[in-house]
């Protein structure tokens, strides 16, 4: 696992990577009766978009701030669909129901998670109103 989070910081490499780890979701599933499946190019393009989004320099707050929404979506709706694939793989291969509640820890995780992206997206509106 960490030499799979290092390998997405490795510029062009990373987006093979994150497609093979798409590409194993969909094995993975292949090999159980659930329907759901990966959409591993469509996950690499969204990544990829976001990736762009963020990179881009733009002078207009007004931009910037459409662009990290944006890139922000995208980023949402990637996790979104890789989580989605392993929830259906481990519903169709656990012994037991799995539980889908969310614990109290999970929910200040994702307050501080929420906190740093607007202090994230308050630092770049400050940097390009600085010039």
């Amino acid at each position: 696992p960490v030499w799979h989070a290092l390998a997405m910081i490795v510029p062009i490499y990373s987006y093979f990577r994150f497609h093979a780890n798409f590409r194993v979701m969909n094995e993975m599933l292949a090999e159980t009766r659930s329907n759901h499946r990966t959409h591993p190019l469509l996950a690499v393009a969204t990544f990829l978009a976001a990736s762009l989004l963020i990179s881009i320099p733009v002078d207009s707050l007004r931009l910037t701030a459409m662009n990290l929404v944006a890139a922000l979506a995208a980023i949402s709706w990637t996790i979104y669909h890789g989580q989605s694939a392993m929830n259906a793989y481990w519903d169709v291969t656990a012994d037991q129901p799995t539980t889908t509640r969310v614990k109290l820890w999970e929910r200040l995780l994702i307050g501080a998670g929420a906190g740093l992206w607007i202090v994230f997206i308050g630092g770049a509106i400050a940097s390009v109103e600085a010039g």
